[in-house]
């Protein structure tokens, strides 16, 4: 007897072009992430997945590297702790979705 799977869900709709443009009216302040993800199509989980900047996230990776290179790397706990502190003391006007905004 086989077994026939049923989507849950329909398959995604929007573009990369409508993701990019969605982070980047977020970033530039013309729309809120809710807005953007109603006015582009996009989901509003993917808008917040993308709103560090290219330099944000070398930054993250600079100071990894650099406690790797001193004998201190990272466990998954001790990194998602890095990036939470990071948002908070350079992004403090970001609102993240987590309670304490450390991800994890």
């Amino acid at each position: 007897m086989s077994r026939t799977y049923k989507r849950k869900k329909p398959r995604v709709t929007y573009t990369v072009e409508n993701v990019i443009q969605a982070v980047q009216d977020t970033k530039d302040g013309k729309l809120s992430q809710r807005r953007a993800a109603l006015k582009y199509g996009v989901p509003k989980t993917v808008i917040q997945e993308r709103t560090l900047s290219v330099k944000e996230e070398q930054d993250i990776e600079d100071c990894i590297i650099a406690r790797a290179y001193f004998g201190y790397p990272c466990d998954r706990r001790e990194l998602l702790n890095l990036v939470g502190e990071y948002v908070k003391t350079n992004m403090p006007s970001v609102k993240t979705q987590f309670a304490d905004g450390t991800p994890g």
